[in-house]
């Protein structure tokens, strides 16, 4: 299977730095990488054309809208799986692998869609948003 990981952003290149690290960890590499970029300035585009990643990557600047971006990476690839990743995701080791023998054991071409646990590694201490985590399911 062919996998395509897109990764939508806006002014928040140090956040995308680490996720792109995560990604590049897999067990399991993505098949290409598509950045949909809406930030102000041409930081991450800089970054990504100075960076050795064992995945190629392909690098669009867009308006910002995370529909709008998020469509626009659709329509760039053409894999048998698309992985949307936030960019501020630390994405388990074996994250592409797992979910690629999900699909693989789908013989009845049943599933649609599979989505992975998040982890929130920091939580603030400010006493509303804890009511709120504590709150979640």
């Amino acid at each position: 299977m062919k996998i395509s990981v897109i990764i939508c952003t806006r002014n928040r290149f140090d956040d995308f730095t680490k996720t792109l690290l995560s990604v590049a960890a897999q067990t399991r590499l993505p098949d290409e990488l598509i950045v949909v970029d809406s930030s102000d300035e041409n930081k991450l585009e800089v970054y990504l054309t100075s960076v050795k990643l064992p995945f190629p990557v392909r690098y669009f600047h867009t308006q910002p809208g995370l529909t709008l971006q998020r469509n626009h990476g659709i329509r760039e690839c053409a894999s048998d799986l698309i992985f949307f990743f936030d960019d501020d995701v630390d994405l388990d080791l074996n994250y592409l692998a797992e979910v690629e023998k999900v699909f693989a054991n789908d013989i009845g071409h049943e599933i649609g869609a599979v989505g992975g646990k998040i982890v929130n590694k920091f939580i603030p201490s400010d006493s509303r948003f804890t009511f709120y985590a504590s709150s979640l399911a």
